[in-house]
């Protein structure tokens, strides 16, 4: 085996996944060659300017003296590396690669969710396992949960959605709600028994999110800024039709339309390069697979941003190089958004569910829960578990407050007493 060639991709491509340090490919280096990290810096300098590869020169020097790196062998030994010659290159095409799913898929969503329900009921809050049926991402259970969004949260990415079913079977008791976009299948129902299943569009959550936070990073709007969008068209086209709905200058990668599919109506399609040159912002939104490469940043105006909606949509080797350019390089953090998308489909549910509805208490009819009343029904914020009068309906699905003293109100006031008394004996008792 080519252990540096195994190094290498472990740095491209497995420790952008990682979220903890681990061990560095140097670090693995010096342990095989037991060699002191106090000659490091002679080392590397040495390396540098042989133009060879610091970790054979660390083998090598370890092979002769463990002790001492005097720097006539070091010179010496980077000499004899450099006439060698360099070594065959190793292509890694991961966006080829097929989508495996990890060993033990099962239990890894068992284990998230069991760990949702202990982190909701630390913190008295609903739990929600998001689960994405897409195309785009690799089978993965995020290892993370996050509760400072108004819900405990975590995520489940399916590259096969015929996998819907054990994933939602695993979680289903142990959480309060999975959110779930099925993808272009249907919505496998009958795998949720006891946990309730809330459906969205996972591509219009992270385009928000995207617009949300662009505009955030812009000073409070994106109304006059050009930005380039690039990426997977589900994604890239949601984007530039929210930027471009927002006042934004915005220009679709032609690279991203797909032939005989349409596109967003009033929003141009160019070549990416020949639009870069005046951007304020380079928009990526193409999940683990590269739309912006060095090229692409050379051609961007110093001070833009470049923004990854994607994570992954930006090359390694593009982020330095924006860097040293004074592009701000940022990624989309789409759990806010998430988070919210959520908790407004939670509340929903509550309000169609709990508080709309109907009824006539002691001779006065009430609504609730946007439904529409007759002219001169009392409003009220819940059919079910009453707390106030909120007015008096319009009859075409407005509000109006009630004529001092309408004794309506004071029989719908008393009423709403009468039932919350009813609900704290029936607590207590």
């Amino acid at each position: 085996a080519d252990v540096n060639a195994l190094l290498n991709v472990g740095e491209g491509y497995v420790r952008p996944l990682m979220h903890a340090p681990g061990c560095s490919a140097i670090g693995v280096t010096t342990g095989r060659a037991k060699f002191h990290s106090s000659f490091l810096g002679r080392v590397t300098k040495a390396a540098a300017e042989a133009g060879v590869d610091a970790r054979e020169l660390i083998l090598r020097l370890g092979a002769r003296d463990q002790i001492n790196a005097p720097e006539p062998l070091v010179a010496q030994l980077a000499a004899e590396l450099a006439a060698e010659g360099p070594r065959s290159p190793v292509r890694v095409d991961i966006a080829a690669a097929p989508a495996e799913t990890p060993r033990e898929f099962g239990a890894q969503v068992r284990e998230r969710a069991l760990e949702l329900r202990e982190k909701g009921r630390k913190h008295a809050l609903p739990t929600v396992l998001n689960i994405v049926a897409t195309p785009y991402e690799l089978t993965r259970v995020s290892p993370f949960v996050d509760v400072n969004y108004g819900c405990a949260l975590s995520n489940v990415m399916l590259a096969e959605a015929e996998r819907l079913p054990e994933a939602i079977g695993q979680a289903d008791g142990l959480i309060d709600y999975i959110l779930l976009d099925p993808g272009p299948g249907p919505v496998p129902w009958d795998a949720a028994r006891h946990t309730t299943i809330l459906t969205y569009l996972d591509h219009e959550m992270w385009a928000r999110a995207a617009l949300t936070h662009l505009t955030i990073l812009f000073g409070g709007s994106v109304a006059g800024k050009r930005l380039a969008v690039t990426g997977v068209p589900p994604l890239a086209f949601r984007a530039a039709q929210d930027l471009a709905e927002s006042g934004a200058e915005t220009v679709l990668d032609a690279a991203a339309a797909q032939p005989g599919a349409p596109t967003p109506a009033g929003i141009p399609l160019a070549a990416l390069a020949d639009v870069l040159p005046g951007v304020d912002a380079a928009v990526a939104l193409s999940p683990r697979r590269h739309a912006i490469l060095p090229g692409h940043v050379e051609a961007m105006p110093q001070g833009s941003l470049l923004y990854d909606g994607g994570i992954g949509s930006i090359a390694r080797e593009a982020i330095p190089a924006a860097e040293r350019r004074g592009i701000r390089v940022v990624r989309v953090d789409m759990r806010p958004s998430l988070a919210a998308t959520a908790l407004e489909r939670i509340g929903m549910k509550r309000i169609v569910e709990q508080h709309m509805g109907r009824a006539e208490w002691n001779g006065v009819a009430v609504v609730a829960g946007g439904l529409i009343g007759r002219e001169g029904d009392i409003i009220v914020d819940s059919i079910h578990r009453p707390t106030r009068v909120i007015g008096v309906a319009d009859g075409m699905g407005g509000i109006v407050r009630p004529e001092p003293g309408d004794p309506r109100v004071h029989t719908v006031r008393q009423s709403i007493a009468v039932q919350c008394l009813d609900r704290w004996d029936a607590s207590e008792g």
